[in-house]
């Protein structure tokens, strides 16, 4: 992202320098393309993300430099060891969800393992890329039925094991 003059360009790598026209207070029109991108603003009024609006998928782009802040919530071992299994993701996708001690780490087949962070006691976000997951609990079984990625869309994985 950068300035020339009153105008504000982006330009995403291989890509192209592309005008930002503005349609809100941090929100902009792309002039090459039927996207949108805004900015995300922390506490102190600074930019600290921008966040992709097209094709009906939000991606956000955290800036270089800067740390988002997350507060995680407390999940007990027991709730813990609910998750751990393996959910379908697609046909040759699946993902492992393993325990080591009080973290959970998250596997997609052909990945590295991950460790995500809770942000409630049944949703979790990775630091790595901007992805969260959400198991589905059943107060009366002993296993998560599921869970759902959401990431570039809502995708839908049902426990396999």
């Amino acid at each position: 992202i950068a300035t020339d003059g009153a105008k504000l360009f982006g330009q995403a790598t291989g890509q192209p320098r592309f005008t930002m026209i503005e349609v809100a207070a941090d929100r902009y029109r792309i002039d090459v393309v039927a996207a949108e991108i805004g900015f995300n603003r922390n506490d102190d009024g600074g930019v600290a993300s921008l966040t992709l609006y097209q094709n009906g998928v939000e991606q956000i782009a955290r800036k270089s430099g800067v740390e988002i802040e997350r507060e995680t919530v407390a999940v007990s071992t027991a709730e813990l060891d609910r998750y751990v299994g393996r959910y379908r993701l697609a046909p040759t996708a699946v993902f492992d969800v393993t325990r080591d001690g009080t973290q959970l780490n998250v596997r997609l087949t052909g990945q590295p393992s991950f460790p995500v962070y809770p942000k409630s006691t049944t949703r979790f976000y990775y630091e790595v890329v901007p992805a969260e997951v959400e198991f589905h609990i059943d107060p009366d079984a002993a296993q998560a039925s599921g869970l759902t990625l959401y990431q570039n869309g809502v995708h839908e994985a049902p426990r396999i094991d």
